[in-house]
C-alpha cells in the first residue's frame, strides 16, 4: 500500500532527524521539499541519507502521476527560508503534498480499504484525463471522494487532523482562510476570492458558531460540486479550530460561495455541494 511505504519512508526520516545544520534542498530552487521541509540533520552524512529517501517518497507518488518532477536534491548546511514563497508556487508540488500526508495518515489509522479505494478511484479518472497536468487535481477529486463516502464522521476529522500535522508548518501568522485562500490563488488553484461578512451559524454553547461567506472564482477543484479536502487541511496547518463547510452555492459556471465555518457541526471536509 502507497501509505505504508510512504509512511515507513517518513519514520526512517524522523529517525535521522535530530537538529543541526544541514538539510535538503531542491539545488534549481532551494526549495526544501516535503517530507523533509521541517526536518534538520545533526551531520551531512545523514541528511545525505535523507535525500535518498525523500527521492523515494516520491518516486512512490510519481507512479501515480508522472508530472510529480524529479529533483535534483543536494545536502546545504543552511538556504533561506522559501517553504511558502514563490520558488514553492506549483500545483502539482501542493497536491501532492496534500495527497502524501493524507495517504500517511490513512494508513497509520489502518484505513486500508479506503486507501486501496482512493487509488482505484484514481486510476479509473485518470484514463478520462486529457491534460497530464490535471492528474495531481484528479487525485485529490478521487481522495476527497472516497475519504467522504468511506469514514465515518470522527475517523475523518482525526484523518484530516493527522494530514495537516505532517505538512510543514507556515510561516506565516494572520487570519487562516486569508492566508490558505491567498496561498490557493498564488498556485494558481483560485482565480480571485471575496471574502464576504461573518454570518451567524446554528451551534454549540452559545447558540451560533461564527461562519463566513466566501466567493470562489475559477477554483480548480470545482465542478458539480466542490473538492474541500486541500482547504480544510490547509486550514488546520493554521488554526487548531475545525473548519467546516456547511453550505456551497453555485453563481456561475466559475463561481461558488461558500459558507465557511469553525468548529461548527463538522460537515463538508472533503466535499459539498
Amino acid at each position: 500500500m502507497v501509505g505504508s511505504s510512504l509512511r515507513g519512508i517518513r519514520d526512517r526520516l524522523d529517525a535521522l532527524a535530530g537538529g543541526g545544520h544541514f538539510e535538503v534542498v531542491c539545488a534549481r530552487t532551494g526549495r526544501r521539499p516535503f517530507p523533509a521541509a521541517d526536518l534538520r540533520f545533526p551531520s551531512r552524512p545523514a541528511a545525505e541519507e535523507a535525500g535518498r529517501l525523500v527521492a523515494q517518497y516520491r518516486e512512490s507518488l510519481r507512479r501515480y502521476d508522472p508530472t510529480l518532477a524529479a529533483l535534483d536534491l543536494i545536502v546545504c548546511e543552511s538556504v533561506r527560508d522559501g517553504r511558502d514563497g514563490p520558488s514553492r508556487q506549483a500545483t502539482v508540488e501542493f497536491c501532492h503534498d496534500v495527497a502524501g500526508a493524507t495517504f500517511e495518515a490513512l494508513a497509520a489509522a489502518d484505513h486500508d480499504a479506503t486507501e486501496r479505494a482512493v487509488m482505484d478511484h484514481y486510476l479509473a479518472a485518470a484514463e478520462r484525463v486529457p491534460d497530464r497536468d490535471a492528474l495531481c487535481l484528479a487525485l485529490l477529486d478521487s481522495m476527497a471522494t472516497e475519504l467522504d463516502r468511506r469514514l465515518d464522521t470522527a475517523d475523518l476529522v482525526a484523518v484530516c487532523r493527522d494530514a495537516a500535522a505532517r505538512l510543514p508548518h507556515p510561516i506565516h501568522n494572520g487570519d487562516p482562510l486569508d492566508a490558505t485562500l491567498g496561498r490557493f490563488r498564488s498556485l494558481s488553484l483560485l482565480d480571485e476570492y471575496e471574502r464576504r461578512r461573518g454570518v451567524p451559524e446554528e451551534g454549540d454553547g452559545d447558540g451560533t458558531t461564527r461562519a463566513v461567506d466566501v466567493v470562489l472564482t475559477g477554483y480548480a477543484l470545482a465542478d458539480d460540486g466542490v473538492t474541500t479536502l486541500p482547504l480544510v487541511v490547509d486550514l488546520l496547518r493554521r488554526s487548531d479550530a475545525l473548519p467546516t463547510v456547511p453550505r456551497a452555492t453555485p453563481l456561475d459556471d466559475r463561481t461558488w460561495r461558500l459558507t465557511v465555518a469553525f468548529d461548527g457541526s463538522p460537515t463538508g471536509l472533503t466535499t459539498v455541494s
